[in-house]
């Protein structure tokens, strides 16, 4: 329980929800175990001590009855994955979701926002060509990775090979049971996306739920494009292509800079901006970038979802053991900063993203059960490229600091067409001096 709760902690939006959504604890165990929450993540917030749970399990345990089951050593360990979709579906029936201005909006569920996706499954039978394929939809909130064959596999590999199934189900036109081909593809991606290892499977022999060790590997970042249907990728073109850009120029421009030195001051002059530097709080902040990247109107309006398929990881859940009722769960989370951190109960350590890379199984080390991806954004760096950029196309002559007076100004309100109608004139101005 502690690990997911630390993990959870990497989606500031929750806190918000919390803290904004009117919460009657009277009467519902429900909100009252939202309120705990609430309270528990504010203290963990604050404390620079161990933060005892006790209120918050208490509540857990009378709500979720499964969570209070018992033994003569005690309370059963639960499975960490349980906990977390037992959580998630609590809060989704009581936390109001946000306005494009991160007011809290009653009409809608934050968990629909920003933690659960769309798909569209197709069902074809394979024994009758000429049968009419089923279409239907469904939500979801991790997607599962169920592990494939080999000496190690890859995340990315085994979510996709997961989409299509085979499924055996009463054909009407055959008048029997036959085979179908089941395939699913993502309509809609949250801001911040859950993946869950199959880790634990049953065996007999022994009367467990038996550990998969095999390694898999997990990306720092992630590209779930080709898992979306042909129409949502290309609604995600514009900011697919712009982030690659600037990840491109970014790789170049360490090759020219050479010196590991200088690289290490660079970063550190980078991480320390970022710790003083305004987050984008808000979607109407993300909608200027938005527009400005000609990204589709349906999606760069949808609150809460992802516009470019591309996610950075932010939390991992391991466990240490060889069975689901045994072992341990660590949180291990990346904060604000860019730092690593690894909880383990109330011990608290900073580690590196070395460390999150070992962390794929195999053999009795750490396993990741669930990774926590959040949607690569576009922070201020970021902004200040794409004005430059516009800038550029306007084939107006503007520095990085006249551009960084520009945000601001943005921020305050300015409109940005406004904006860039002033550059185009200072540069009629400026070519109509050059020609006198």
């Amino acid at each position: 329980m502690a690990a997911s709760l630390q993990c959870l902690r990497a989606i500031p939006e929750l806190s918000l929800a919390l803290e904004g959504t009117q919460l009657n604890a009277t009467g519902d165990q429900l909100s009252g175990l939202c309120t705990s929450l609430r309270e528990l993540l504010k203290q963990i917030s604050k404390a620079s001590d161990t933060v005892h749970p006790y209120a918050f399990v208490h509540l857990l345990r009378q709500v979720l009855p499964r969570f209070n089951e018992r033994t003569a050593q005690g309370f059963v360990q639960q499975d960490a994955e349980e906990f977390w979709g037992e959580l998630i579906s609590v809060l989704r029936t009581r936390l109001h979701g946000f306005d494009k201005e991160n007011k809290i909006n009653e009409t809608e569920k934050f968990i629909n926002q920003y933690l659960s996706g769309e798909m569209l499954i197709t069902l074809k039978c394979d024994e009758a060509p000429n049968e009419e394929p089923t279409v239907s939809t469904d939500t979801f909130q991790k997607l599962t990775v169920n592990i494939g064959s080999g000496v190690h596999t890859y995340m990315v590999t085994d979510i996709q090979n997961g989409l299509t199934q085979p499924v055996e189900k009463n054909s009407p036109s055959l008048g029997r049971s036959a085979m179908y081909t089941q395939t699913s593809r993502i309509t809609r991606l949250p801001y911040y996306l859950v993946t869950n290892f199959v880790r634990f499977q049953w065996k007999a022999s022994d009367n467990v739920k038996a550990k998969i060790l095999k390694r898999v590997k997990f990306p720092f970042e992630l590209d779930i494009g080709l898992c979306c249907t042909h129409e949502l990728q290309e609604k995600f073109a514009p900011a697919r292509q712009k982030l690659k850009e600037l990840d491109d120029k970014r790789a170049d421009e360490k090759k020219l800079k050479k010196d590991p030195e200088l690289l290490a001051k660079e970063e550190a002059e980078k991480a320390n901006k970022r710790k003083g530097s305004k987050v984008l709080e808000t979607h109407q902040d993300r909608l200027k970038i938005y527009e400005a990247l000609g990204i589709d109107k349906s999606l760069r309006e949808d609150i809460g979802a992802n516009v470019s398929g591309f996610y950075d990881l932010v939390a991992v859940l391991t466990h240490v053991g060889r069975t689901a009722e045994s072992g341990h769960y660590i949180g291990w989370v990346k904060n604000e900063n860019g730092d690593w951190f690894k909880y383990d109960d109330d011990k608290v350590s900073p580690c590196s993203q070395e460390d999150i890379s070992k962390l794929e199984g195999g053999g009795d080390w750490h396993s990741a059960y669930i990774c926590l991806y959040k949607s690569k954004i576009m922070d201020k760096e970021n902004e200040i490229e794409i004005l430059s950029e516009i800038a550029r196309l306007l084939d107006v002559d503007i520095d990085r600091e006249s551009l960084s007076i520009c945000m601001k100004l943005c921020e305050n309100g300015v409109n940005p067409e406004a904006l860039a109608q002033v550059f185009l004139e200072l540069k009629s101005d400026s070519q109509q001096q050059q020609q006198q």
